[in-house]
């Protein structure tokens, strides 16, 4: 496939009907380099202010967390709901949902998220663990305190939240 990707509809023996391999253009790389191309276009015209709230955001996953974010960047939560308004309207980076907003799209994310350098990625890691346990999100989400942990180089303080993540996910059998 040119675009290096290749899905699978028709193969009765694919587990998965729809899904996503990479292709032989796809190389080595976890995101192919002409979408990074793309995006970094893309972001080269948003301001460093809210390049900032992208880049934290995208270390949070999907769904964006102004109230994290405000948190972690020291900012009034107006003033990142109103970067979030303008990263939607003028870029369309984000979309507004029912409650708070989220990425428009994951390849978005992922390619914010790869641009980061590893340093800064384990550092807001560590700052959305830290802030997520003071607001005792954990109890709610464990997976999601258990991951920020584990990718910002704590396994010991991820174990606890992700053994608790994965006896929820046996108990709504989740698990595959």
């Amino acid at each position: 496939a040119a675009s290096g990707v290749i899905v699978r509809e028709d193969d009765p023996a694919a587990p998965e009907r729809g899904i996503l391999l990479a292709g032989p253009a796809w190389g080595t790389e976890a995101f192919p380099r002409r979408l990074r191309d793309l995006y970094a276009t893309r972001l080269a015209h948003v301001a460093e202010e809210d390049r900032v709230l992208l880049d934290a955001a995208a270390v949070d996953g999907i769904s964006i967390d102004g109230e994290a974010l405000s948190a972690l960047l020291d900012r009034q939560l107006l003033a990142v709901l109103r970067s979030l308004q303008r990263l939607y309207r003028e870029g369309g980076f984000v979309a507004p949902g029912p409650t708070g907003y989220r990425f428009a799209n994951a390849t978005i994310r992922e390619a914010i998220y790869q641009d980061l350098a590893p340093d800064l990625r384990r550092a807001l890691h560590l700052n959305f663990a830290r802030h997520l346990e003071a607001r005792k999100i954990g109890d709610a989400d464990p997976e999601r305190i258990g991951l920020h942990w584990e990718r910002g180089a704590d396994p010991t303080r991820a174990r606890p939240y992700l053994r608790r993540a994965a006896t929820l996910a046996i108990a709504r059998q989740e698990v595959a």
